[in-house]
């Protein structure tokens, strides 16, 4: 099992933007017993753009997206069998 070490920030529910005013989300990549296999961090400018590049990870996998401490989407796994 992995542990990720939030950063203060994080673990106050408040992200850092960039001076461009991005955002850094976390995009956790589920398993196939729901299980985080690992995450990767993107950055957007707010959650519609967060959502349409976490979507794009989607390959096999669900994928959870966070900013911070909130849970802003879920994105099912495709069936790779079609």
């Amino acid at each position: 099992m992995k542990f990720w070490k939030l950063t203060a920030r994080e673990s106050a529910g408040v992200t850092a933007s960039t001076e461009s005013g991005e955002r850094t989300y976390r995009v956790a990549l589920i398993g196939d017993q729901g299980v985080v296999a690992s995450m990767v961090q993107i950055r957007a400018t707010d959650d519609d753009e967060a959502c349409k590049k976490a979507k794009a990870l989607v390959d096999g996998h669900a994928v959870d997206l966070w900013e911070g401490l909130r849970f802003v989407d879920h994105f099912p796994a495709t069936d790779l069998s079609k």
